[in-house]
């Protein structure tokens, strides 16, 4: 048993021996990549992608902003940048969350209330991927599909 814990002990500072040469202080406690040579610096990146052209990759950022129809009710999805998605189908709130897979948005089930109205189509509801059209005379176009892959309406986007 005395030797497990001797064991756990050496390892536990070998690691912290290992981390402390990976940065350096700057005096007031936070800790800065060190500057060796092999230090690499990451960036982040930005995609060249334009909201309004889908032809580079779909990103929450290209997907940002309020999608909808001209038809009764006002359906509508919003798209958020931390990949949540609000909106309505007319009748019901939509709330629920979203991911990208090349120009297909997969839209995850969501739980609402099923009040009846009248005169209005509720086909918004029933949406499981969004697709965003390549082509440039299209490219604020989104093609709703349901979960068998049925087209079923398209949103534009609103400026």
């Amino acid at each position: 048993m005395r030797t497990l814990k001797t064991a756990t002990f050496a390892a536990a500072g070998i690691s912290l021996l290992a981390l402390s040469a990976c940065g350096t202080d700057d005096g007031n406690g936070t800790v800065s990549p060190s500057e060796s040579p092999n230090a690499t610096e990451t960036s982040e990146e930005t995609s060249t992608a334009n909201p309004g052209d889908p032809s580079g990759d779909l990103t929450p950022e290209t997907l940002e902003g309020k999608w909808g129809a001209d038809q009764k009710g006002d359906p509508f999805l919003e798209f958020k940048t931390d990949e949540t998605v609000i909106g309505t189908d007319g009748c019901n709130g939509i709330n629920s969350t979203y991911t990208i897979e090349g120009s297909t948005v997969h839209i995850e089930p969501w739980v609402t209330t099923a009040k009846g109205c009248p005169d209005i189509d509720t086909w918004l509801s029933g949406a499981s991927t969004a697709e965003i059209t390549d082509s440039h005379e299209n490219a604020d176009e989104m093609t709703v599909k349901d979960k068998d892959g049925k087209e079923i309406g398209t949103l534009i986007r609103e400026k």
